[in-house]
């Protein structure tokens, strides 16, 4: 039997494909001989692999650019050689470029539409829509990677970020990545719809989110895939690769690959977790190009490790969880229709990788519906390729949680803090608010204005923060508890003594 190789998904006359359907891809699977049972399932992994590797470079420098994109998809890199790009195969023949996760702080990239006066150590917006357009992930990373007057406001700083990229690239982000180790933004990014979180969730931050006795971190920089722990809230640590990408650096690296090809074996299919700030020069890429070449060159590889960006790994799993999927066999073909009209309408990576188990050989295969499709008949995997590129809703009309709006002290009450939210909120008790060298006696208040009472008053030229973490707190809004007071840390507290 020979191996299938890209299919064009639209039927001519006569086949018995109904005609496309938005959000509807129909497969047919024809066989060689009337099967007595056949159907088809989910592979593990896209492509069917059965390892895999989500690298990403954090900050947005230029080496996004001039380095991993190039020497990855193929061009003209910072040391001046023209690269093929890097490719395994989708199981089927068809080759596929590695991907990479590039996390922005939007207010270094903002603005930055050319290099011409700007600032030529940032990838700039243009850039990245070419990197889009490949295929790559973008990463929320903050506003301000923890600078300026206001990142106490957790909220603003991920939804900010989301609206910036949102408005340059027209990607909807919805993957987050953790600047250094601020707390306060674990819980918040989840609750601002980010299910997958990237870091390294360990001390010296005192964020509860990051204490693996409250929460289900995947430790080791990996995370199992067969299942996938959660879809509501992945935490995936990750292994540092070094910012410099020096020899050593490298050999650590190498270790890490070692273990991930030597713990991914039978039924154990693990996804590795890694970043880096580099590579940015020549030598930085010579030696990524090093590192990159031991994988795809290792012994334990062999063409059976995924490499897709942060976005594509986890929507291929919140696809494989909500697509509504019919088969019928019908002589010798089995017909699956796959309905996304019920998956996230923000998802954008929409491929699957089928799995055929029949009795019979195929004979081939024809989609409708998608972007394109591939099909072994030796193995039975059929892969589906469908990504949305419009249609994403502006973060700007999202419907956010209630905020802080301001919280003071008084005269009339100097061993009293009033905390102002923007709209009614309902909790019960001080849990989740803290005062920077005060002790909290008790709390009351209704709807928009709330008073948190002091064991000693505050005085006169004090400087004093309030922090509320929502991972211990109760605060909600009044008419929906689902939409929860997001973490606020160190904020100021206005003192008129």
């Amino acid at each position: 039997m020979n191996q299938g190789s890209s299919v064009v998904t639209k039927p001519g006359g006569g086949d018995t494909l109904p005609p496309p359907v938005a959000n509807l891809i129909t497969v047919e699977v024809t066989f060689s001989s009337k099967p007595a049972t056949a159907t088809a399932s989910f592979a593990d992994m896209k492509y069917n692999k059965s390892a895999g590797l989500i690298l990403v470079k954090d900050d947005g420098g230029i080496g996004d650019y001039s380095a991993v994109f190039p020497y990855l998809n193929g061009g003209s890199a910072v040391d001046g050689v023209t690269y093929p790009g890097v490719s395994y195969t989708d199981g089927c023949g068809k080759p596929v470029k590695w991907k990479y996760t590039f996390a922005l702080v939007g207010q270094d990239t903002k603005g930055n539409d050319s290099h011409l006066g700007v600032n030529p150590t940032i990838t700039s917006w243009t850039q990245y829509k070419q990197i889009v357009q490949a295929g790559f992930s973008i990463a929320n990373h903050t506003l301000t990677h923890g600078a300026g007057t206001t990142f106490y406001d957790r909220l603003n700083q991920v939804k900010a970020n989301e609206k910036v990229i949102f408005d340059a690239l027209q990607y909807r982000t919805r993957t987050f990545v953790i600047p250094a180790n601020y707390e306060g933004l674990t819980e918040t990014a989840v609750q601002l719809g980010y299910p997958f979180i990237g870091s390294q969730f360990g001390a010296p931050s005192p964020d509860g989110n990051n204490d693996p006795g409250n929460v289900t971190i995947n430790w080791n920089s990996r995370v199992k895939v067969n299942p996938l722990p959660s879809l509501k809230k992945l935490l995936v640590s990750r292994l540092n690769l070094g910012d410099n990408w020096t020899d050593t650096d490298v050999a650590n690296a190498k270790k890490f690959v070692d273990n991930l090809f030597t713990t991914s074996t039978g039924n154990t299919k693990y996804m590795g977790h890694a970043f880096s700030h580099g590579p940015t020069g020549a030598q930085q890429l010579a030696n990524f190009a090093t590192l990159v070449q031991y994988i795809q060159s290792h012994p334990g590889n062999s063409d059976r490790t995924w490499i897709p960006g942060m976005q594509e790994f986890y929507e291929y799993y919140e696809v494989k969880a909500n697509v509504v999927q019919t088969q019928k066999l019908a002589n010798d073909k089995l017909l699956i229709t796959l309905d996304l009209a019920t998956v996230n309408p923000n998802n954008r990576y929409r491929d699957m990788s089928l799995l055929v188990n029949s009795d019979a050989a195929i004979a081939s295969v024809r989609v409708t519906g998608a972007d394109s499709s591939s099909y072994n008949s030796q193995t039975g995997l059929i892969n589906i390729f469908s990504q949305k590129t419009k249609g994403f809703t502006d973060p700007a009309l999202d419907a956010l949680p209630p905020q802080i709006k301001s919280v003071s002290t008084s005269k009339a009450a100097p061993n009293e803090v009033e905390v102002q939210y923007d709209r009614a909120v309902t909790q019960s008790g001080i849990a989740g608010y803290t005062v920077a060298g005060k002790t909290i006696t008790g709390i009351r208040g209704l709807g928009l204005t709330w008073t948190l009472t002091l064991s000693d008053a505050i005085t006169p030229g004090q400087s004093l923060t309030l922090d509320y973490r929502m991972q211990s707190g109760t605060a909600a809004d009044a008419a929906d508890a689902t939409s929860r007071v997001c973490s606020y840390i160190a904020f100021p507290i206005a003192n008129p003594l």
